[in-house]
């Protein structure tokens, strides 16, 4: 029964910890819209791979191509009355290649007047890139192009890198945010799953049908937190597990309480909906239909 109840009251708080996960994911996603960074961190990558930080030249003539201006957004400023651009934040590496060589000139070209149009590329960057990856392709214009490519996934792995970060730090202020805010005190949390069994039974439910669902359909679990009667929110009431802490015991339980949430909310939704799984799969290995003892031991087999 002890076994049985903890496992419970861990797989009560995993859940808790993909719901408010799932909170801090969308807040950093419409955070990152907003602020366009996947279309900021592009534009930068692809600046520093052709060697134009200013944006002025190669850089520029490839955002101006018609090609690259088809997945360009202009917007209107509603109160300013003026236009803004809004760049692609996702770029396939064959548009980018066709972009480029076609700027450059070098599309439709010969084995031999491609290599005379790259040595004429003023920007020697760029120059000494493709025509490495000409040599390599033997004049081969698919081999050509391909090298271009595998070029450009390159530079959109550094890309990659530093959208990531940019979000990992931000999932660090949301996950204390979303902490605080909500008054999410993992100690508190146990505590309630630990001696309420209702609520435990019914945060073990909700968990349980979490599991059996897809990542997709895990939105809708945030909304179904408001109808367990776990201990979220601040009160004023004496006697509220949601009280704020009065004395210097109760302040400590409360900040290590919150410290233990945030951090748990850094690891990101996948990453609890997998142990979520890992854990239901766990109990249900663990369970076992209640059979009376018999008054008799059976006979051993002959």
């Amino acid at each position: 029964m002890f076994g049985s109840a903890a496992l419970e009251v861990v797989f009560g708080l995993i859940f808790v910890y993909l719901v408010l996960s799932l909170i801090c994911s969308a807040l950093n996603e419409t955070i990152s819209s907003i602020f366009a960074w996947r279309a900021d961190f592009l534009h930068e990558g692809i600046s520093n791979l052709l060697d134009d930080p200013k944006v002025t030249g190669l850089a520029k003539d490839l955002y101006d191509h018609s090609l690259i201006q088809s997945v360009t957004r202009t917007r209107r400023r509603r109160f300013f009355d003026k236009e803004g651009t809004r760049y692609p934040s996702y770029l396939p590496k064959d548009m980018f290649s066709l972009a480029l060589l076609d700027q450059v000139g070098a599309m439709g070209k010969s084995a031999g007047e491609l290599k005379q149009v790259l040595e004429a590329i003023p920007n020697e960057q760029v120059k000494t890139v493709l025509l490495t990856y000409y040599e390599e392709a033997e004049g081969d214009a698919k081999r050509f192009r391909a090298g271009v490519e595998s070029w450009f996934d390159q530079g959109m792995e550094r890309v990659s890198g530093w959208y990531r970060r940019r979000v990992q730090v931000v999932l660090w202020a949301l996950a204390l945010l979303v902490s605080v805010v909500l008054n999410a005190d993992s100690v508190r949390l146990a505590s309630t799953l630990w001696t309420d069994d209702a609520v435990r039974e019914a945060v073990v439910a909700q968990a349980d049908r979490a599991a059996g669902e897809s990542p997709d359909q895990l939105a809708d679990r945030v909304g179904s937190i408001d109808e367990l009667e776990i201990p979220l929110g601040w009160a004023l009431d004496k006697g509220d597990p949601r009280d704020v802490p009065r004395d210097v015991g109760d302040v400590f339980s409360k900040i290590l309480g919150l410290m233990v949430t945030s951090v748990a909310l850094t690891f990101g939704a996948p990453f609890w909906f997998d142990i979520l799984r890992k854990v239901a799969g766990v109990r249900s290995a663990g369970v076992r239909p209640r059979r009376d003892a018999p008054d008799q031991e059976p006979e051993s087999p002959r």
